[in-house]
């Protein structure tokens, strides 16, 4: 059977683990791009790729490319395929997803509409029908990019994002996508530490997103088992009887992986609500007792002695503000004193947010959490990496930032006295003292304002952990 290019879409700063994936499933001439992957493969591998790959959020067909600087060169580019031969029958459905503009195409929804016409005009001269167009998963789902004064036209094979695997109802305020969780647990190094049946930690595990992903690699599931998709279904190639084949090959494999597994997936979470739901999940999936969440605090959350990887998507103050910060100084006090000898891997925003954990950090990933840029932080939790705290902070600092620590406490510790004899709540802080620290601090209440030197100004919720005890 011949190989045919194809393109698998997925999160930004996950293209090389794709690449890696879509070679162990069988494609080649992989090559990673921005936010996905081109590779060639027969159907059988397509339809393997589309059924285990964890990380991809969809797997288009190819169809052509062509130049295209305004609407009649779109609408024609669209045209110029064979539609029928893409589809085992007439489409009932359609759907489209375009991307890019150009100086003549300049509204993504209008040229949509310009591909929309091209296939349905087609469809109708040659069979008298015009599918109804829908949002996603058309019985053929088309998706175009424009770029460089160029359209590239894919057939949609999965109609929907992979990452929605069917065993999540609903979601907690931030959830983790699953295929972005998936790369957070490679990244960490699970597949290998589950293969030796260590144990996998998520203490503000949420809706369980992350243990869930991590117990369909320990167990060997395929993601995508469940699969429902008009777009995959009517795909001219497709071949019932060997997805059928692949779902009976999963569940085979599926078995052997419970029994095989011996290590522990224990999730916690001090909001009733997230535990609740992330047992509810739970319950869409096949599973034994070595899989569980509960609700409990940091405080009394204990873990097995030994072969332990802490997992953990902490709040960052963006969607969820309330106590942020403590979670993050509980998160650290808890890895500290409950947690030694584990690996971690936790997911942060920002540095600051990483000198927070407490601990030396070995390895940082680049990640995107839908449009946030955050980092994938990995640690080894010992007291030999634990980082020293200096007297009246609440986490270290790098070594550049510690001088203006040292100078804000001793203001804060010189200019209370004077603030409270006198009923004093707003007053400057800092006032560029430092060269390299080219800006000023006022405090206004529990507010700052920090105003740079060049006229650039800041402001927000007076946070700043590591001055909090004055």
């Amino acid at each position: 059977m011949s190989e045919l290019p194809y393109f698998a879409a997925c999160p930004k700063h996950v293209e090389l683990l794709l690449k890696d994936e879509l070679l162990s499933l069988g494609a080649t001439d992989a090559k990673e791009a921005l936010a996905g992957v081109h590779f060639d493969a027969t159907v059988d591998v397509v339809l393997r790729v589309v059924m285990w790959s964890r990380l991809a959020n969809r797997v288009m067909r190819v169809l052509s490319s062509a130049a295209c600087r305004n609407q009649k060169d779109l609408y024609q580019a669209v045209s110029d395929i064979n539609w029928f031969q893409t589809v085992n029958q007439l489409p009932k459905t359609l759907a489209i997803r375009f991307n890019g503009t150009n100086r003549e195409l300049k509204n993504t929804h209008f040229s949509s509409q310009v591909c929309k016409d091209a296939i349905c005009d087609q469809l109708d001269a040659d069979y008298g029908k015009r599918p109804k167009v829908v949002k996603a998963d058309g019985h053929l789902s088309v998706s175009a990019r424009l770029k460089n004064n160029e359209i590239t036209v894919f057939q949609d094979l999965t109609g929907h994002s992979l990452h929605q695997r069917g065993y999540r109802s609903e979601n907690t305020l931030a959830p983790l996508k699953e295929n972005l969780a998936a790369a957070i647990l490679m990244r960490s190094g699970w597949p290998e530490a589950a293969q030796n049946n260590h144990n996998l930690i998520d203490p503000m595990c949420g809706s369980g997103t992350l243990l869930l992903e991590g117990w369909l690699m320990a167990c060997d599931m395929a993601p995508n088992h469940e699969l429902k998709s008009h777009a995959l279904f009517t795909w001219k190639p497709f071949n019932a009887h060997d997805w059928t084949n692949l779902q009976q090959e999963a569940e085979e494999r599926a078995k052997v992986g419970m029994e095989l597994f011996r290590g522990q997936i224990i999730g916690v979470d001090h909001h009733k609500a997230s535990v609740a739901l992330a047992n509810e999940n739970l319950s869409q999936l096949l599973h034994n007792k070595r899989i569980s969440f509960n609700y409990q605090t940091l405080d009394k959350f204990r873990i097995p002695p030994r072969n332990n990887l802490v997992v953990c998507n902490p709040p960052y103050g963006v969607r969820l503000q309330k106590n942020h910060l403590s979670s993050w100084q509980q998160l650290s006090h808890w890895l500290g004193e409950k947690a030694p000898g584990a690996e971690a891997a936790i997911l942060t925003p920002d540095a600051a947010k990483g000198w927070m954990v407490g601990f030396r950090e070995n390895k940082q990933y680049a990640l995107k959490n839908g449009a946030l840029d955050v980092q994938l932080r990995l640690f080894s939790i010992s007291k030999k990496n634990r980082l020293s705290v200096p007297e009246g902070q609440y986490f270290a600092l790098p070594s550049g930032a510690q001088p203006l620590a040292n100078r804000l406490k001793k203001r804060l510790s010189e200019l209370k006295p004077w603030s409270v004899a006198h009923g004093i709540q707003a007053y400057r802080l800092y006032d560029a003292d430092m060269p390299e620290f080219a800006f000023a601090i006022d405090r206004y209440q529990s507010h700052v304002v920090v105003a740079g030197c060049s006229g650039y100004r800041w402001s927000g919720r007076y946070t700043g952990p590591a001055l909090q005890s004055h």
